[in-house]
């Protein structure tokens, strides 16, 4: 055994992470999303930060199960899934509330009824964009509603109309130029049907 751990540092692999439980009893998306029903998932929840008052990732104690993820607010989580992916594996980014609501607003875009994320970002790049939007602060409420601007995007459209959209298509360019398209309002249909 310890041959095989110094063969692997001298090819220059990672040692796999230290053994940690997993959830014993995993809850499906279902029974997450009721429970989370009457949580705040914009980030700005009532958690009380680590005990040295900063909220920075480096002072939350790393979680070993999702109900200790779920403890941590979902920027500084979704932050050091994507910064230990293999650990992360153990916190199950896949069934997070959050991750469930935002990838249910983007596929239903895409057409896609059911979507079975993997709990590595490694291997899946729908819950890497999921995950990267989440760590880059965006309000799961905004990265929602970025599912129904996605209707009125020439790119994404195109994209669906192709079969080839999915939730890794709402890439960081893609939520910047959604984001920064004006809402239409009930005045601009008003004046351009006065212009006809």
């Amino acid at each position: 055994m310890g041959q095989q751990v110094g063969q692997n540092s001298q090819a220059g692999l990672r040692p796999p992470p230290p053994a940690r439980e997993r959830d014993p009893s995993p809850a499906q998306p279902e029974e997450i999303l009721a429970a989370a029903g009457s949580q705040d998932l914009t980030g700005s929840s009532d958690l009380s930060p680590p005990p040295d008052g900063s909220s920075s990732e480096q002072s939350w104690k790393t979680p070993c199960n999702i109900a200790e993820a779920l403890a941590i607010p979902v920027g500084i989580r979704a932050r050091m899934a994507l910064d230990d992916p293999y650990t992360a594996e153990y916190w199950q980014p896949s069934k997070w509330p959050e991750v469930l609501r935002v990838s249910a607003a983007w596929s239903a875009f895409c057409g896609i009824h059911v979507t079975r994320l993997r709990d590595t970002w490694k291997s899946d790049r729908d819950l890497e964009a999921i995950l990267r939007a989440l760590a880059d602060g965006y309000p799961v409420e905004q990265l929602e509603h970025a599912g129904e601007l996605a209707k009125s995007d020439e790119f994404l459209i195109a994209q669906r109309d192709k079969k080839k959209a999915g939730p890794s298509s709402f890439g960081a360019g893609v939520l910047r130029r959604l984001f920064a398209q004006p809402e239409p309002s009930a005045d601009a249909g008003e004046l351009a049907e006065g212009w006809a």
